[in-house]
């Protein structure tokens, strides 16, 4: 593992920790501020931004972070600016568009309700103008923020990411509590416009002069940007929450918050491990550059068994320690989330496919990604339109790991058939099993001794049970151990210490080397 792949990868991780830290946090400040309700209709709007930019952004970041590094390491310099500058032009008109879009929703709305202009009922804030005005406007924001960092990643500045993730997330805590406190749900989403508003303002230095591109890079990056706009479409259908829109149409924005929390919970315990794949895309393009599929097999096998190293027991560590943190967190309004929590946390471990995600875009198979994305995602609506109007948060839930399920072994088998790609098959299996044990050591602590006391008991015993079986299954190669020992290198000492000194021990008890 190169020096500057483990720094960007570390990188990554600081970055993506912010943001994911930013919306745990905001979440908790919503849900104590304004309850279950007004949660709800928060996230209800939050997922219609989500949706609006992806659907705005044509895969113009991606097409950044995908062929900046190819053209960079061709000392194509003057292409670089020229490729951010055509692609900022197309994308901005869509943002304006799909702005324009949700302006006039919100502006229908409000002449439906006859609502005063400058109306500010916080037990409707839907029929508010100003409150449909504050997401289009979140929305431009955070689609042009979006647009930032993939040129920054494209141009491996993963430290100016870090950084502006970093003093964003102090931002977005602060403005969400104070709009919360002071004007309900409307002044909850202005804090988020707050926080996107700093790499917001940064890509409209494109608009300075475009040259074409040549016609042959012209026409690789608009096939590698339709494909990875439709299966970015696709996976925001997947991950942010369609099942939000049929919540909040059979059930209400109760229902709507309580799933919400449930799904934010679930995605921290993926969120950590899959922000290391941030710098798998510029890896892998460089590797199909020079046409090293050896290196592209090694780095794939290697970085999907990390992968459920880290994710598989997450998932199932956090399952089996739910009842006791949701009411500690968000407070016993919130109880009614805990079981479909459980099953939300459980179906996260679908992460460990995310590094072979990574080896599609990079292999300009953007394609494949999209099929098995768009295929989740038609089945997640199906099943969405079909269970959730009977059965809730719960069919929510189950419709959901049904369908990350179908999404994992699809994954493994186009890399595996069409890119002639091997996945660590029988490593990950040791790893669920050692997982699974991990799981059921944390329940078992907190079924005896009930309450947030639990946690003192059920985390350490999770942490001490994985780590035995790992060692004893033979789960994990001394190369992938030692490559985690040297990423571990670049953290504070405080937190390097514990996790090196039990990486020491899984290390000196493998027997196998990186290969499998």
């Amino acid at each position: 593992m190169s020096g500057s792949f483990a720094r960007n990868s570390l990188l990554g991780v600081v970055a993506g920790l912010a943001t994911a830290l930013s919306n745990f946090g905001s979440s908790v400040i919503l849900a104590r501020i304004l309850g279950v309700e007004g949660f709800g209709t928060v996230m209800f709007a939050l997922w219609i931004v989500v949706l609006g930019a992806a659907i705005a952004d044509l895969g113009s970041a991606t097409s950044l972070s995908r062929y900046l590094p190819e053209l960079q390491g061709r000392r194509e310099d003057a292409l670089v600016e020229q490729l951010a500058s055509r692609l900022f032009r197309t994308f901005a008109l869509a943002v304006i568009l799909i702005c324009a879009c949700l302006a006039s929703f919100g502006i229908w709305r409000w002449h439906q309700a006859g609502a005063p202009l400058l109306h500010l009922d916080a037990v409707r804030p839907r029929e508010n103008l100003l409150f449909w005005l504050a997401a289009a406007t979140a929305l431009a924001l955070q689609a042009l923020s979006l647009f930032h960092y993939g040129y920054l990643r494209g141009l491996q500045r993963f430290g100016d990411v870090a950084k502006l993730t970093l003093i964003c997330l102090a931002i977005q805590l602060a403005a969400v509590a104070a709009g919360s406190l002071a004007y309900g749900p409307l002044g909850a989403l202005a804090g988020y416009c707050a926080g996107f508003l700093l790499p917001a303002l940064k890509p409209f230095r494109h608009l300075r002069g475009s040259k074409p591109l040549p016609p042959e890079l012209a026409r690789r990056v608009r096939r590698y940007a339709l494909f990875a706009w439709a299966g970015n479409l696709a996976t925001v259908l997947l991950y942010s929450r369609i099942e939000i829109f049929f919540l909040e149409r059979s059930w209400g924005t109760e229902a709507v918050g309580l799933f919400a929390v449930g799904v934010t919970l679930a995605n921290i315990a993926a969120q950590g491990p899959m922000l290391l794949t941030s710098g798998f895309l510029p890896h892998f393009s460089a590797s199909y550059g020079r046409g090293d599929r050896d290196s592209i097999q090694r780095l794939y096998a290697s970085g999907t068994r990390v992968m459920s190293f880290l994710v598989l027991p997450a998932c199932c560590g956090l399952a089996a320690i739910l009842p006791s943190v949701i009411p500690l967190v968000y407070g016993a309004q919130f109880d009614g989330a805990i079981t479909a929590s459980m099953i939300l946390a459980l179906s996260s471990a679908s992460g460990v496919i995310y590094v072979g995600n990574q080896l599609t875009l990079g292999c300009d198979r953007s394609d494949l990604g999209f099929a098995s994305t768009l295929a989740g995602a038609v089945l997640l609506v199906a099943g969405c339109a079909v269970v959730v109007p009977s059965y809730g948060i719960m069919g929510a839930a189950l419709v959901r790991v049904a369908v990350q399920l179908f999404l994992v072994g699809a994954s493994l088998w186009l890399i595996r058939s069409r890119l002639g790609y091997r996945a660590p098959i029988g490593d990950m299996l040791r790893i669920l099993i050692a997982a699974t044990i991990c799981g059921a050591s944390a329940a078992a602590v907190t079924h005896w001794i009930p309450g947030p006391v639990s946690l003192l008991g059920a985390i350490p015993a999770g942490i001490v049970t994985y780590c035995v079986a790992v060692r004893l299954l033979n789960a994990m190669p001394a190369d992938d151990i030692k490559r985690l020992r040297d990423l571990l290198q670049r953290l504070p000492n405080l937190v390097v210490t514990p996790f090196d000194r039990a990486l020491a021990l899984l290390s000196r008890h493998s027997a196998r080397g990186a290969a499998s």
